[in-house]
């Protein structure tokens, strides 16, 4: 049995252990190369992919040459990096971005939805790099209010954003039931007007009856659609009623009181 080897004797014999298994994984990819139209070499899962030409009697590979020689396999400049690097700083931008593009066309929303889980799991964990994304998205949309009105309209439009309400406005239905039952049964504190009459409310309301119309009524005299008039629920007939675009001014009007 012989002895094990030495620290200084294992480093003495690693540049020729590393040449072997180089030589070794060569003429496997030749192996393989054998009746096909791009090279096999595969570093971990990927394979090159490069283009096979005939070259001293067997297939060899561009990509692969370039690679050994230290080129890169867009424009033939020095890499940067190690020996595994196949590009340039400039080409390998540029091939991230249209690797973003195929991976969008190949999976369309899988990258939106792992930004949207990521997003999540940061805000949950207090993660600093979740306020970096949103100070950026608010100088973002600061900067280019254009985009932003352009890209609500698009977004506003789709059917992907009419889906989203729809499973939004189902799910707060089932948690407002939920809500009301736990209120019903003394969980949780009553509900109270939002306009300061301090009636107790029931349900997806926000303001009571009489208060709606007690601001109603205001939106119209600021109109001057009609007479001051008492806040009664049952003094407002639908004779009254606004048209759209007077209920849009009587709503700039209702946030301005």
């Amino acid at each position: 049995m012989t002895a094990p080897l030495t620290t200084a004797e294992r480093a003495a014999r690693r540049p020729y252990e590393r040449e072997w298994a180089r030589q070794k994984r060569f003429k496997r990819w030749l192996a393989a190369n054998e009746g096909q139209a791009v090279c096999q070499a595969r570093k971990g899962k990927y394979f090159c992919g490069g283009e096979l030409t005939m070259r001293d009697g067997h297939l060899s590979c561009v990509w692969c040459a370039l690679k050994f020689l230290g080129l890169c396999r867009d424009c033939l400049s020095p890499v940067v990096g190690g020996g595994n690097s196949i590009r340039c700083d400039v080409c390998r931008e540029i091939e991230r971005n249209a690797a973003a593009v195929r991976y969008d066309k190949r999976w369309p929303g899988r990258k939106n939805e792992e930004s949207r889980v990521r997003m999540a799991r940061w805000k949950a964990e207090g993660d600093p790099r979740y306020h970096s994304k949103q100070e950026y998205r608010k100088a973002y949309r600061a900067a280019n209010p254009d985009k932003v009105r352009v890209w609500r309209a698009k977004w506003i439009r789709s059917e992907k954003a009419k889906a989203w309400h729809r499973a939004y406005n189902r799910r707060r239905v089932l948690e407002k039931r939920k809500m009301e039952r736990n209120r019903a049964r003394g969980l949780l504190e009553p509900r109270y007007c939002l306009g300061g009459c301090g009636t107790v409310l029931r349900g997806r309301w926000k303001k009571c009856r009489r208060c709606k119309i007690s601001k109603y009524v205001r939106g119209l005299e600021v109109l001057g659609k009609r007479k001051p008039l008492a806040t009664k629920a049952g003094q407002l007939s639908w004779h009254h009623w606004p048209s759209y675009s007077e209920f849009k001014t009587l709503y700039e009007t209702f946030n301005r009181v």
